[in-house]
């Protein structure tokens, strides 16, 4: 993860602290998970992405905000 460029990215958005660490959580939450899935963000497939937002339904972790943090960062 591009982890320096994303945050600033987010703060010329003006998030606030709080929404910038949670965008950053979440797309490193989604990094992880495609580790254990042998892919990576800069490979990532379509398939891969809607699997992912399967898992999160199944947690009860599918948030809009999580959702537009990967979006932010995948675009």
């Amino acid at each position: 993860m591009r982890e320096k460029g994303f945050r600033q990215y987010l703060q010329g958005r003006k998030l606030s602290a709080k929404g910038i660490g949670s965008s950053v959580k979440a797309v490193k939450d989604f990094e992880e998970h495609l580790k254990m899935r042998g892919s990576a963000l800069g490979s990532v497939s379509l398939d891969a992405l809607k699997e992912y937002i399967s898992f999160l339904i199944k947690e009860g972790k599918n948030s809009e905000d999580r959702l537009v943090a990967i979006a932010r960062y995948c675009y």
